[in-house]
């Protein structure tokens, strides 16, 4: 009698504990996938904004441009691809 007794309530801490911790872990993980959507969300809007900033920085004071005529970092990164000899065909013969 006693033993069923032990029995059921060391079930009863154990399915509990589990819930528990079911329902603790759930809380974390919706949390977590909240965070990493507004994370997500926040980086496509963001990307272009800081891209074309960094794209239109003026390094020609800053001695940084690898050709006389470049003067931001595009220009530069324009001239550099155009010098690969495949790179440079490709841009030569597409349309935008």
């Amino acid at each position: 009698m006693l033993s069923s007794i032990l029995t059921g309530v060391f079930i009863f801490c154990v399915v509990v504990g589990a819930l528990l911790g079911l329902w603790r872990g759930m809380g974390k993980s919706i949390i977590r996938l909240v965070s990493v959507i507004c994370a997500a969300v926040v980086a496509i809007f963001c990307t272009p904004l800081l891209t074309e900033a960094i794209m239109k920085i003026d390094i020609s004071s800053m001695g940084l441009a690898a050709d006389s005529t470049a003067k931001t970092v595009e220009d530069t990164l324009m001239y550099f691809l155009q010098s690969i000899s495949g790179v440079g065909e490709l841009m030569a013969i597409s349309p935008t």
